[in-house]
């Protein structure tokens, strides 16, 4: 199942039952976005108690959804697989630690009436050579990772048991310094060379999409969408709104939600993007786009 699958799960959860721990919600909605957007990411505290941070219907809440902790807090996740219904349901996640270890966190979730219980237990895929991790993104066929001034893929895949592979690295390029979140958005097909987008901000506030082509990954492009006004957003996360648009949601240094609405996702252009503040901040915790 697709994260935005996922996240559609995790936003109907909280929606339709009580969850584990109460929703804060912020005060207002992001002006000009439609009410079918949504926005989603996950989020931990230092010892890895997991939370929902999500904006639906016009509002933005954040809700402890875990029941227990795993004792450590990811400097990266990305969710790689999804399933369940309106009363169960079981991600799985790739994750770095602070001591370099590549691991996956499956987290299930069974709602009893109307109290969600989710468990987190974990798996070591590598055990070094991962620190200074700072975004993973995945498009179901490859992960991509953000580490210091580099940008990297890897292909995954699973074996028969279910465990998660990871391949050999392919150093798309460097200098990625200044670039503060990623999240995959897209693929498609430009000039006959299947792409994955990824969407990502840059320190000096510029908001982007970064192509890269499946066969030649260091051939990479850019389409630069806004020049000014995201240099200030520690995480991303996007999602399909209407017939063709895009939610865009960031969280702040000052951890403030935004959500914006991107009508045409797919024109490489950014001029028609509006919406804004969700409200007032309460987003503090270390968030993962999906």
């Amino acid at each position: 199942m697709s994260r935005r699958i996922s996240a559609a799960l995790a936003v109907a959860a909280l929606t339709c039952t009580t969850a584990a721990v109460a929703a804060t919600p912020a005060s207002a909605a992001a002006p000009n976005v439609p009410t079918s957007c949504r926005a989603h990411w996950g989020a931990s505290t230092s010892t890895g108690a997991y939370y929902w941070y999500t904006y639906a219907n016009q509002r933005a809440t954040a809700t402890r959804v875990s029941t227990n902790s795993i004792g450590w807090r990811p400097t990266a996740e990305v969710q790689v697989g999804a399933y369940g219904d309106t009363g169960s349901f079981t991600n799985e996640q790739v994750a770095t630690s602070q001591g370099g270890k590549l691991m996956t966190i499956t987290r299930k979730g069974v709602e009893r009436n109307g109290v969600w219980a989710v468990s987190q237990s974990t798996r070591t895929v590598k055990s070094s050579g991962w620190t200074g991790t700072r975004a993973l993104a995945t498009d179901g066929r490859y992960l991509y990772r953000l580490h210091g001034g580099y940008l990297t893929r890897y292909p995954i895949s699973w074996t028969s048991t279910g465990s998660l592979k990871v391949g050999s690295a392919t150093r798309i390029g460097s200098g990625y310094g200044n670039m503060r979140s990623i999240v995959y958005e897209r693929s498609g097909a430009v000039s006959g060379k299947t792409i994955d987008v990824l969407l990502h901000n840059v320190s000096s506030g510029a908001l982007r999409e970064l192509r890269v082509p499946r066969s030649a990954p260091t051939q990479r492009t850019y389409a630069t969408l806004r020049w000014t006004g995201f240099q200030n957003f520690r995480s991303l996360t996007t999602a399909p709104c209407g017939s063709k648009g895009r939610s865009i949601g960031g969280l702040t240094d000052g951890d403030r939600m935004y959500v914006y609405y991107d009508p045409t996702a797919a024109d490489s252009r950014g001029t028609d993007i509006r919406g804004g503040w969700t409200g007032k901040g309460g987003f503090a915790l270390q968030a993962y786009g999906q």
